[in-house]
């Protein structure tokens, strides 16, 4: 509290007086605000960011006035002092407040970081019969026509449904069994599908099929014994 004097000197037909003012002083609510993040937006005390599933997160505020910041979630969970974000869930906002303690001058104060979770891109690989060069989400292969039975495998992260599409070529797949028939030599292009699940988005890989021409069984007859063979 802060008190004033207010005085009046004495001055010809009037006595000198004193009035007092009485100032009570309020803590002043400090500048508390997130800082870093991904891509922050909004202004305190409500901002708001974005993240991965799966990616690491650390929620980080200052405050003016000196107090001791704290923070707390829901629809995840943040370490009380670092800010380290776990638990998210794609598609559930993850709320963070950060509370600061009054301290001096400055009285205690919150603000809110809503982060948007989307989900993760899922690691799928393609394997199949005989050597398969590239990588995700471009692989390659050759076999010989009519390479009867060749399967196109496809494996990923999240547990999503896999199936298997014609993208262009001399040759036909079956959606569930990536069962591929040969019908030409035009380079035969399987698309292999993973459907979105939980914290992990849909993709898609392709595998590439060169198809060589099969070697032909020739043989010879004549008269007389043929002996050798082709």
């Amino acid at each position: 509290t802060c008190v004033i004097n207010v005085n009046v000197a004495a001055n010809g037909n009037y006595a000198s007086a004193t009035a007092t003012l009485t100032i009570t002083i309020n803590a002043g609510s400090p500048s508390l605000h997130f800082t870093g993040g991904n891509a922050l937006g909004g202004s305190a005390p409500t901002q708001t960011d974005t993240m991965v599933y799966g990616a690491s997160y650390t929620a980080a505020a200052a405050a003016t006035g000196g107090g001791t910041i704290t923070f707390t979630a829901t629809g995840c969970t943040v370490g009380l002092s670092s800010g380290v974000v776990t638990g998210t869930t794609a598609g559930t906002p993850c709320v963070v407040t950060a509370s600061v303690t009054a301290s001096g001058n400055y009285a205690s104060a919150t603000a809110q970081l809503t982060i948007t979770v989307s989900a993760a891109s899922p690691s799928l690989s393609v394997t199949g019969q005989g050597t398969i060069g590239g990588s995700s989400p471009s692989y390659t292969t050759t076999v010989t026509y009519p390479a009867s039975g060749y399967t196109v495998v496809g494996s990923a992260t999240g547990g999503g449904a896999i199936t298997y599409t014609l993208n262009t070529g001399s040759c036909t797949v079956i959606l569930a069994t990536g069962v591929v028939t040969f019908t030409g030599l035009t380079t035969c292009v399987i698309n292999v599908n993973v459907a979105a699940n939980g914290n992990y988005a849909s993709a898609t890989a392709t595998l590439t099929i060169t198809i060589n021409a099969a070697s032909p069984s020739l043989s010879v007859t004549g008269q007389g014994t043929i002996g050798g063979s082709s």
